[in-house]
């Protein structure tokens, strides 16, 4: 499990990095992931990047395609990473143009 969330916080910190979120000093991750190892990512993230605070929704992937779909919508998404394990939700994300 250690190993999953430090993937995952190397995955988050390459974004961040990325898309210049080191500017913002916030990084707001929407996750389906239990919440021990949502928490477990934040933290791995927050020790390699202090400075960087971390906004983390935790739903289950439906709920949060329906967040994320209202927010898009709206004209407004807010995350800056969605971290998910449905592939056939992020291809559907990608053939839309939202990834």
């Amino acid at each position: 499990m250690l190993k999953r969330s430090l993937c995952s916080a190397v995955t988050l910190a390459s974004i961040a990095l990325s898309t210049s979120l080191l500017a913002d000093d916030k990084l707001v991750l929407y996750t389906s992931q239990p919440n021990s190892d949502a928490q477990q990512t934040v933290d791995a993230f927050q020790a390699a990047y202090p400075e960087i605070e971390v906004e983390w929704v935790r739903d289950g992937t439906t709920r949060l395609m329906t967040r994320l779909r209202s927010e898009l919508a709206a004209g407004v998404s807010n995350p800056d990473v969605l971290l998910i394990a449905d592939s056939m939700t992020m291809t559907s994300l990608k053939q839309e143009g939202h990834l």
